[in-house]
């Protein structure tokens, strides 16, 4: 190619040049995350127990259960959940609280038979849901009963708790007559601390016994007084908000 037909072919391309298009501006909005809808309840973490129900926790705790051969016609995992929840449901664990229920099973070994009886021996990790309010907590309760030493209040799953006379409001005093608390207010009035009313209260303290175990036989024998509750909550009723609901 000369230098003619060079140019030639330059000056073609520059006189047809046609210069690109632009491109219509876009319109750029800020990145909104996508919010997940809340999982369900059972697929909630313990912190989302924590948060919603203060007075109980989450423990967790390993044991050996044994499967009779009368349950081998159950799902392993029945089996085991109703194996726990007969050992565990209602009953104190010292130093932790009251046991609830099973709330899941973490893991379990594989079963290993046990000599003569064919029962199948499985060790499992799990959680409890426990109940063990913390200090500083309010609760509400219903009055049992009032003596000169105190108000005992229970819930509905549990009835040892106890609120000193000394934890009372004060120019609170016993009536004897009609064997309840009164509190007598600045302004002269008398709230009454009647029973199974609906009750405030904020725990201060808590108190576990370690229990020896007792013959069934000579259980009935012993006196109430004798039978010191393996957990026991000790309360206070003395600020303002706390006392008898209606109060407030």
């Amino acid at each position: 190619m000369s230098l003619t037909s060079k140019r030639r072919v330059d000056a073609f391309e520059v006189n047809n040049f046609r210069p690109p298009k632009p491109r219509p501006a876009r319109e750029i909005t800020p990145h909104q995350p996508t919010r997940r809808p809340p999982p369900p309840p059972s697929q909630c973490e313990p912190q989302t127990l924590h948060r919603h129900r203060q007075m109980f926790i989450l423990t967790r705790l390993t044991d050996l259960v044994t499967i009779q051969p009368s349950s081998f016609t159950i799902p392993t995992r029945q089996a085991l959940e109703d194996q726990l929840n007969a050992r565990y449901a209602n009953k104190v664990i010292h130093k932790i609280g009251l046991a609830i229920c099973l709330y899941d099973i973490l893991k379990s070994s594989d079963g290993l038979i046990g000599p003569g009886s064919g029962a199948v021996n499985v060790n499992v990790e799990f959680r409890l849901i426990v109940f063990r309010p913390f200090k500083g907590e309010v609760i509400t309760g219903r009055i049992s009963n009032s003596t000169p030493h105190g108000i005992h209040v229970r819930l509905d799953f549990f009835d040892e708790i106890f609120i000193p006379k000394d934890y009372l409001f004060e120019g609170s005093h016993f009536d004897h007559s009609e064997q309840v608390w009164v509190w007598r207010t600045e302004d002269g009035d008398e709230l009454f601390f009647d029973k199974n009313e609906l009750v405030r209260f904020r725990v201060e303290e808590e108190e576990f016994t370690d229990n020896t175990p007792v013959d069934p036989a000579l259980r009935d024998s012993l006196a109430d007084a004798d039978m010191t509750p393996p957990y026991k909550l000790i309360a206070s009723c003395y600020q303002s908000g706390l006392g008898v609901v209606a109060w407030w």
